[in-house]
């Protein structure tokens, strides 16, 4: 499961992170305004222990420094990597928007993230008549995984999954719920009795 940080700093935060990590969460840090130094701070509150699930989606640089190996680029950034990413130490991640976008995409991406599934908890206004869901059927690109988000929460991350998407990413569910380990550890839980289902 993937879960994407507030774009601006809560209280506890950096707890609730840490939780998040040791739970097994892919944990995308998305700060648009951040600077370097502040952003280097918060990885390193993280733990060393857990850089193998952290995800740079600014200051890209710091990565090699901190020890980071997954980046996430934008659709208006994806341009910006550079040939030899395919064979380099990095995982990446994209945005998309439209089913036609992640059919096109060629190149060293692992995931990307098809948006938004249903309105959005964070961005109000965003995704209520722009749903992408049920064009997750007209996938041709296999290569690349599949993430659902916006708007997804433990109500319909199953619809989602049932689309045929290959897993969820979080952002609002979590960080708008007073108890957000609670509810993450509640998602896992929906994910690995899905899981188990599609197995029998």
């Amino acid at each position: 499961m993937i879960v994407i940080s507030n774009e601006f700093p809560i209280d506890g935060e950096v707890n609730t992170m840490r939780q998040l990590l040791e739970l097994g969460v892919i944990l995308h840090i998305r700060r648009p305004l951040i600077d370097r130094g502040n952003l280097a701070k918060l990885i390193v509150a993280l733990g060393t222990e857990n850089l193998s699930q952290i995800v740079l989606h600014q200051q890209h640089s710091l990565a090699a420094e901190l020890g980071i190996n997954r980046l996430h680029y934008n659709s208006q950034h994806r341009s910006k990597i550079a040939e030899q990413a395919a064979i380099d130490k990095f995982k990446y991640s994209t945005s998309t928007h439209d089913i036609n976008e992640f059919n096109a995409l060629t190149g060293p991406w692992n995931y990307a993230f098809l948006s938004p599934m249903y309105a959005s908890l964070s961005k109000p206004g965003y995704g209520v008549s722009t749903s992408v869901k049920h064009q997750i059927t007209e996938r041709q690109n296999k290569r690349v995984k599949l993430i659902g988000l916006g708007g997804i929460d433990q109500h319909n991350m199953a619809e989602v999954l049932a689309l045929g998407a290959d897993n969820i990413a979080l952002m609002g569910a979590i960080w708008q719920t007073k108890q957000p380990i609670q509810y993450a550890i509640k998602c896992q839980q929906i994910l690995k009795n899905i899981q188990c289902q599609k197995e029998y």
